[in-house]
Formats: C-alpha cells, sequence, structure tokens
C-alpha cells in the first residue's frame, strides 16, 4: 500500500535522491542535459530545499514498503487562497501506477486545509503530465517562456484548479 509521508528537513536526502533519479529520464526529450543539470543544482541541493521548505513550501513523499516512489511539494502564493503546484515526480517505472494521483490528493487536502480555494502549476508544453493535470480537473489559463538563468527558459504551461467552498 503507498503511504503519503509530509516530508521535514529529515528527508532533503529522499527528495534528492528522487529528484536526480526521475529528471535526467522525465526530461531527456525537452529539455538539455545542461539545463536538467542547471535546475537540479539551483532547486535541489540542500541549501535550496531548505530555503523552500523555511518559505512555506510543504513537501510530500510517496513510499511504499521501504521503496520510495516519488514526491510533491505545495507553496501558499502571494495571491490569497492560491497554492501553487511546484513540483510533483513520480519514478517513470511507477507512471501509470497511480501514484501521481495519490500525491496530488495529498496536495490538494493540504490546500483546502490551509482555506485555499485554487491551486496553480506550470508544466512543460511538451510534458506528458499536462494530459494528467486536465484529467485531474486543471485547465490551462496561458503559455509563457520563462527565463531561468544562465540562457535556460521553461517553456510551460500555467495550469488552475479551482476548488468548490
Amino acid at each position: 500500500m503507498i503511504q503519503i509521508i509530509a516530508a521535514a528537513k529529515d528527508d532533503i536526502s529522499v527528495i534528492q535522491s528522487l529528484a536526480y533519479s526521475i529528471w535526467p529520464v522525465v526530461y531527456k526529450e525537452m529539455i538539455t542535459e545542461e539545463q536538467i543539470n542547471y535546475m537540479l543544482e539551483n532547486r535541489y541541493s540542500k541549501q535550496a530545499l531548505e530555503e523552500q521548505m523555511n518559505a512555506g513550501q510543504q513537501f510530500f513523499i510517496a513510499r511504499e514498503d521501504n521503496n520510495y516512489l516519488g514526491y510533491a511539494g505545495v507553496a501558499p502564493t502571494e495571491t490569497e487562497n492560491m497554492y501553487k503546484l511546484e513540483k510533483l515526480y513520480v519514478l517513470p517505472d511507477n507512471h501509470k501506477k497511480g501514484v501521481g494521483s495519490i500525491l496530488l490528493d495529498a496536495v490538494e487536502l493540504f490546500t483546502t486545509q490551509k482555506g485555499g480555494s485554487e491551486l496553480i502549476l506550470q508544466v512543460n508544453r511538451s510534458n506528458a503530465a499536462v494530459g494528467f493535470y486536465k484529467k485531474k480537473g486543471f485547465v490551462i489559463d496561458r503559455e509563457a517562456d520563462v527565463e531561468i538563468g544562465n540562457g535556460f527558459y521553461m517553456n510551460d504551461y500555467f495550469m488552475v484548479k479551482k476548488f468548490v467552498k
């Protein structure tokens, strides 16, 4: 049975390990290896993850038995009652097994329990996850090319899901 764990700073190494296993596989057809490495270094260093947690991002880790399967991160935004799904990644061998749905359910429950009425996210326009998010009730709000530094861009959709109160 898949368990969802609310992650703490002690779990940073697990999140890092998952990210470094997932990103090179999932993004290899979407962005360059250089961009993958740049983003991993900037977003998944111990310091970066601690800063994200200190800023209010809540991470969740999916685990079955002693195996870690994926992770998610959600954070409040500057807009009242709006939260952002910052991360949702599942090891490729566990795609299409419900892990992403279970993680997203945990994020949505957290969001609504905190008073959130809207969940937003960014996803690469070439990512198959766009279809997953649409099935889960998200709609495309807009698309943008977002500069992230070092000459790299994220070519993303911004998607949104509103919750009925």
